[in-house]
C-alpha cells in the first residue's frame, strides 16, 4: 500500500509539474529581446527557430491566430525608462516609420485600439508620432484599457531590409505625464 501511494504521488506530482512547466513555456519561451531596440521583445516566428512551437502555442493558447511567418511580432509592457505602461498615464510613441509592406501598432491585450500604416499620419520626414491616453488628443491617438496596465503590440509584415542592416528601428515609448 505504501509503494502504491508513493507511486501515485510521484505520477501526480510529475503530471502537475509538467503542466506548470508547459504553461510557463507557452507564456515566455518564444520571446527574445528585440535587437537594438530597448524595451521591445519579439516572438520568434522563424521556421528555423527551435522556439517556434512555443511561440505558436502562445498565440493558439490565448485564442489568437498566429501572425504569418513573414511578420515580425513585437510586444512591450514598459516605457524606455522602465515604467509600467499604465492607463493612468499618457505615453508618447515616436520613431521612424518602419519600411515594410504593412505595420500596425495596438494597445491592450485584445488589441482594443489600433493604428496601422494605412491610417497613420506621418510628419514630413516620414516619422510617426502617437499618443496613448484615456482621453482623445490631436494626431495619432490610441486609447488604452479603462484601468490597469497594458501591452503595446507592434506587428511588421514583410519588413524591407535596408542596405546592409537587418535591424528594424522600433518606436520609442516615453511617459508624458500622469
Amino acid at each position: 500500500m505504501r509503494v502504491f501511494s508513493s507511486s501515485a504521488f510521484a505520477i501526480f506530482g510529475g503530471l502537475g509539474l509538467g503542466i506548470f512547466t508547459a504553461i510557463y513555456a507557452l507564456g515566455s519561451f518564444g520571446l527574445k529581446p528585440a535587437t537594438g531596440n530597448q524595451g521591445w521583445q519579439e516572438w520568434r516566428l522563424s521556421e528555423n527557430d527551435r522556439m517556434l512551437p512555443y511561440s505558436l502555442g502562445h498565440f493558439l493558447g490565448s485564442g489568437q491566430v498566429p501572425p504569418p511567418k513573414a511578420a515580425r511580432y513585437y510586444v512591450r509592457e514598459r516605457d524606455d525608462e522602465g515604467n509600467v505602461l499604465s492607463s493612468d498615464c499618457i505615453f508618447e510613441i515616436s520613431g521612424p516609420s518602419t519600411p515594410a509592406r504593412w505595420w500596425s501598432l495596438s494597445v491592450g491585450q485584445k488589441e482594443e485600439s489600433v493604428l496601422s500604416a494605412g491610417q497613420a499620419m506621418l510628419d514630413s520626414a516620414g516619422n510617426i508620432s502617437a499618443v496613448v491616453s484615456r482621453h482623445p488628443l490631436p494626431g495619432n491617438w490610441l486609447k488604452p484599457p479603462d484601468s490597469g496596465s497594458f501591452t503595446l503590440t507592434y506587428i511588421v509584415t514583410e519588413p524591407i531590409k535596408q542596405k546592409g542592416d537587418a535591424t528594424l528601428v522600433l518606436p520609442h515609448v516615453k511617459k508624458a505625464g500622469c
